[in-house]
């Protein structure tokens, strides 16, 4: 598979500034690859903590992937096709590491995603989409994040795609950033991005508290044409939530690599 993995940097309101104490703008601050031909992602229940850094952080998003069109050796277009869910894993602390590439990917299945896709031609208004998340630690769960409002990502659907196209052809390698189209240029120019389009705020609880090792994450992502916020959670809760129409949800245990079978 002729594919990149990348992420968006500060795509949600608030987020980019508690959990990176950066300061934001009204458009995302840059883009970051994970990967190259997917190794990092995962769709199995088991997820790899990292072996190096500290203060892991759960990151559920919404992932979109695309088509690459390129003129010549840079890129025209971005296609969205269909959109999942996914675990944007984060390590937040990592010594002597100033690209925040380098606190995003650390090997594989360090990425959660999905295996099922909704087309987004099915979706007739992506304002009704939204995701939220749990940790189950020790056997109590803890809602870590805010239920995920469209209205808060800075850029989604059309706007998103032109703003990709600039970013990939025209990022720079300053501070904590890294080029991206050179990176395109040296795995012979991919032809599908599968694209972590941000993550929401965290709740009073998820600010506080870091991924462990066993930890369970669980994310839920549904139409809310369908089911509000709250019938979500009740779901949940009341474990009722697998196989109901118009819900995606990922369950995966994060675990150290050398104790995985």
């Amino acid at each position: 598979m002729n594919s990149i993995t990348m992420g968006v940097i500060g795509n949600y309101f608030g987020h980019l500034s508690s959990a990176e104490n950066v300061q934001e703008s009204e458009l995302p601050s840059g883009l970051f690859v994970i990967d190259q031909n997917a190794s990092s992602l995962t769709t199995d229940s088991i997820m790899n903590y990292p072996s190096l850094g500290e203060n892991i952080d759960i990151e559920p998003e919404f992932v979109i992937e695309y088509d690459i069109i390129y003129d010549g050796e840079q890129v025209s277009q971005v296609r969205g096709r269909r959109i999942t869910i996914g675990n944007d894993t984060t390590i937040r602390q990592l010594q002597d590491a100033q690209k925040i590439s380098a606190r995003k990917s650390w090997g594989k299945a360090s990425k959660g995603l999905h295996s099922q896709w909704w087309s987004l031609e099915s979706i007739d208004n992506l304002s009704h989409i939204s995701l939220i998340s749990y940790i189950e630690n020790n056997g109590e769960c803890h809602l870590a994040t805010q239920p995920l409002d469209i209205e808060n990502i800075k850029l989604f659907g059309q706007p998103l795609e032109d703003w990709l196209v600039t970013a990939i052809n025209q990022q720079g390698g300053d501070g904590m950033f890294d080029q991206i189209l050179p990176q395109l240029q040296a795995n012979g120019y991919p032809k599908t991005l599968t694209l972590f389009t941000g993550a929401p705020n965290y709740t009073a609880w998820g600010k506080k508290h870091f991924l462990q090792p066993d930890d369970i994450m669980h994310i839920i992502g549904y139409q809310t044409t369908e089911y509000n916020h709250k019938e979500v959670m009740e779901l949940f809760e009341s474990n009722n939530i697998k196989e109901v129409p118009n819900i995606l949800y990922l369950k995966q245990k994060i675990k150290e690599p050398s104790l995985i079978a």
